[in-house]
Parts: structure tokens; C-alpha cells; sequence
């Protein structure tokens, strides 16, 4: 038993779990102050002119140039 014990410590050190911060302060005081309607403070509602977009590029059978992502339909589209 004392093995498993030493090998989940390890495991801790090793992929280690992110701390999630705590509130915004404002952003609680405006839920708070408006019972909920309004969900973020002025700092965290502003609008972001480049959000953030994930990509990558690939030159294997998940290529963009492959026949499956040719017939995938473009949105709007």
C-alpha cells in the first residue's frame, strides 16, 4: 500500500492540477448589485477585437486540402 501512496505523490508532481483563481471582486459586486442580470464588471464585459482562435496545420490525412474537409459546407453557406 505504501508503494501506491508514493506513486499518486509522484503522479501530483507530475501533472500537477492548475489552481483556479478566485472571482473578480467587481464582477461579483455587479452580480450581486443586479441580482444576477448582468454577469461580468465593466473591465471583464469589454469586447476583445481579436479573440482568441486555435489552429494548427497539418500536412497529413487531416490535411484542410483533404476530400473530407472539402465536403464539409462552410458556415452561412
Amino acid at each position: 500500500m505504501a508503494m501506491l501512496a508514493e506513486e499518486e505523490e509522484m503522479a501530483k508532481k507530475e501533472n500537477p492540477v492548475p489552481e483556479i483563481e478566485p472571482p473578480c471582486p467587481a464582477c461579483l459586486a455587479t452580480r450581486s448589485e443586479t441580482n444576477g442580470e448582468v454577469f461580468w464588471c465593466n473591465r471583464h464585459s469589454e469586447h476583445h477585437p481579436r479573440a482568441h482562435t486555435y489552429h494548427y496545420q497539418s500536412e497529413g490525412p487531416v490535411d484542410v486540402s483533404t476530400e473530407a474537409y472539402g465536403s464539409t459546407p462552410r458556415r452561412g453557406a
